[in-house]
């Protein structure tokens, strides 16, 4: 393909950047596990295989992050919009926790701040790797976030220790 029929398609190096970027997003992966809400499957076991979704997802989207910033391209707008999958995938998120809650499976608390706190904790992790250059945590993945759940747990659990 030529450039001059890229830069017909796309209009700009910018629109064709964040076009190529978005591509390994693909669908939300997590969509279907947090659509219909916790089922009768132990919360912690549902944790740990959201969690290993959404740390999937994060390792496509931090990459693509890293290459927008470097470019100079402002990712807001796409990320952020209402539709964006990182969106969805929080206000879905803050949904299963409010219906956790609602079943009187986990403790009374802010679904938003939790929803929010456990995909910051689950995007700490690549965010290091790529960005920073950390790798010094060698357990793989599902390790991580099954030890993340296991501490989360013993807050939300509404059990007396």
């Amino acid at each position: 393909m030529s450039q001059a029929a890229l830069f017909k398609r796309f209009g700009t190096k910018e629109k064709l950047i964040v076009a190529a970027l978005s591509r390994p997003l693909g669908k939300n992966p997590v969509a279907d596990l947090l659509a219909s809400g916790p089922d009768e499957t132990p919360i912690p076991d549902q944790l740990v295989t959201l969690g290993t979704q959404i740390m999937a997802a994060m390792r496509r989207l931090v990459p693509c992050l890293a290459m927008l910033h470097a470019a100079a391209i402002e990712s807001g707008p796409q990320l952020g919009h209402a539709s964006s999958l990182p969106v969805q995938a929080r206000e879905r998120l803050t949904a299963w926790f409010q219906t956790a809650m609602d079943q009187g499976r986990i403790r009374r608390m802010d679904a938003h701040i939790m929803a929010v706190s456990f995909i910051g904790m689950l995007n700490a992790r690549p965010f290091r790797e790529v960005i920073l250059g950390d790798v010094g945590l060698t357990c793989t993945d599902e390790a991580y976030v099954r030890q993340l759940v296991d501490q989360i747990w013993a807050g939300i659990s509404g059990e007396t220790p």
